[in-house]
């Protein structure tokens, strides 16, 4: 949808689309095909195990601090958010 709204005038059209909503359209259809082939056995029954739950929660950490960290009081490059 917002293929339309891109200012590019040197974009090719084709049928009155232009290059990147014909991209879309590909994507969209090839998507919708892929993921109507059933190739393998039905997904397992999801369960939770300790294990997952802790590398999950080391990764939720990790994320964390990388982006949700501010260190006003700092003068490296990258360490204050504002």
């Amino acid at each position: 949808m917002e293929e339309s709204y891109r200012g590019e005038p040197q974009t090719a059209i084709w049928a009155g689309l232009r290059a990147y909503q014909w991209a879309a359209l590909a994507m969209t259809l090839s998507g919708g095909f892929v993921s109507a082939i059933a190739i393998s056995a039905p997904a397992p029954a999801p369960s939770l195990h300790t294990k997952a739950a802790v590398e999950a929660a080391g990764f939720g950490f990790l994320v964390f601090a990388a982006y949700g960290v501010d260190l006003p009081a700092s003068n490296r490059r990258f360490f204050r958010l504002a």
